[in-house]
């Protein structure tokens, strides 16, 4: 009598269990990617190094000027479509000032989002 009834347990275990073994290979795959790929490749997080970007201002889309430290010398360098290119030599005493000083205070940005919190706190105070 129990011959034509399906073992719906049965089915449902296994589907876990293929569930487990898809998300073991993913979490496998994840970490072998972060892992061992920077090895292979030759590229590094630049953390330690005697290189390091201390500050980055995107201008336009593709278009930013980066503030490297390098050794105890800082430069400012620029990046675009066409390439990177040197700018200037800055005072290492004045960029470690201003990276102190903006680290304090919280930069207020600009773009869409700056507009939209400005347009909200401008609605929030003005009187009805």
């Amino acid at each position: 009598m129990t011959e034509g009834v399906p073992n719906v347990g049965g089915e449902i275990l296994e589907y876990f269990k293929v569930i487990a073994i898809l998300g073991g290979i993913v979490l496998f795959a994840l970490f072998a990617v972060r892992s061992w790929l920077p090895k292979l490749t030759g590229a590094s997080a630049g953390t330690g190094g005697p290189l390091s970007v201390a500050w980055r201002m995107i201008l336009e889309p593709r278009k930013t000027l980066y503030i490297v430290r390098a050794g105890s010398a800082y430069v400012l360098l620029a990046s675009s479509d066409s390439g990177v290119q040197f700018l200037t030599s800055l005072d290492a005493g004045s960029v470690e000032a201003g990276l102190r000083d903006a680290s304090v205070r919280a930069p207020s940005g600009f773009g869409f989002a700056a507009f939209l919190r400005a347009r909200r706190s401008s609605r929030d105070e003005r009187p009805e």
